[in-house]
């Protein structure tokens, strides 16, 4: 399950990672904050929920949150395996520049919830608040130092991501996670145009840090399509929720600093 994190501030993306209700998302989506909203869809009815941050990295751009009263959603499973270069991923999120309209109504929303922090949606209202998804390529693996001090294992890849898809899982062809989107970069001179994601090695780390339990997998998807998986794993997105990716396979490695962008012309970095 994809979500939607609010606050006074900033909003991004996350996704669950277990049915106790802890969520994955970027440091920089909660920086500052104890507690986010946390937004939703299980079949028709879509929840808001507060959270309230569990644990950090900044030098990796992660956090943890846990969701209060967490409904029954199916949490993603972790891919543990290396991916591998032209291995096909989907980014899921909530891309702020689709997203304008529903931000911008977003109080008035709330105040029709019902008393449990519910409300029935179908149809075009149902659909504002369905992840969007792009499909893409990964380009190779690399460390790559970021804006916290820090550098982390990351991807490279060609799913379109932008403010608003920080945090948001980039995953395979069976659905499993093999990353935490969380930025771009963008050179018009030279027509460069790609993404960056959290290598799901980091997640795993931070996670068995806390003991916050999670579901790994090992073995690398077949030739499918992103998100369609033949297994009935937990990452796998239930049928109700249309959070499903197209196809995958696996990566590389070098070094990039992305908080010092050289080279001619100019270079701008996304992130949400």
């Amino acid at each position: 399950t994809t979500v939607l994190i609010v606050s006074d501030v900033a909003m991004g993306s996350g996704f669950v990672i277990n049915a106790r209700g802890h969520v994955a998302t970027n440091y920089h989506v909660i920086e500052g904050k104890d507690n986010v909203k946390c937004i939703f869809l299980l079949g028709n009815t879509l929840h808001v929920r507060e959270a309230k941050v569990v644990c950090t990295k900044p030098q990796s751009d992660l956090a943890i949150i846990k969701v209060e009263r967490f409904p029954a959603a199916r949490p993603m499973t972790i891919a543990s395996y290396k991916p591998a270069s032209n291995q096909e991923v989907m980014a899921l999120g909530f891309p702020g520049i689709l997203f304008r309209e529903l931000l911008r109504d977003l109080p008035a929303f709330l105040s029709a919830l019902d008393t449990d922090g519910n409300k029935r949606v179908f149809g075009a209202d149902r659909d504002e608040f369905s992840p969007a998804t792009f499909n893409g390529n990964i380009a190779q693996l690399k460390k790559l130092s970021w804006f916290f001090g820090g550098s982390f294992d990351a991807i490279t890849h060609s799913a379109k991501i932008s403010g608003g898809n920080s945090g948001g899982p980039l995953v395979d062809a069976d659905g499993n996670a093999v990353g935490i989107n969380v930025g771009g970069v963008s050179n018009k001179k030279f027509n460069v145009d790609y993404s960056y994601a959290i290598r799901a090695s980091e997640l795993i780390e931070l996670a068995g840090d806390h003991g916050i339990p999670i579901t790994t997998e090992a073995d690398k998807p077949s030739k499918s399509e992103p998100g369609k998986s033949s297994k009935s794993e937990p990452g796998k997105p239930p049928k109700s929720e249309p959070e499903k990716p197209p196809k995958s396979e696996p990566g590389k490695s070098s070094k990039t600093e992305v908080n010092k962008p050289s080279g001619p012309g100019p270079i701008a970095l996304t992130g949400g």
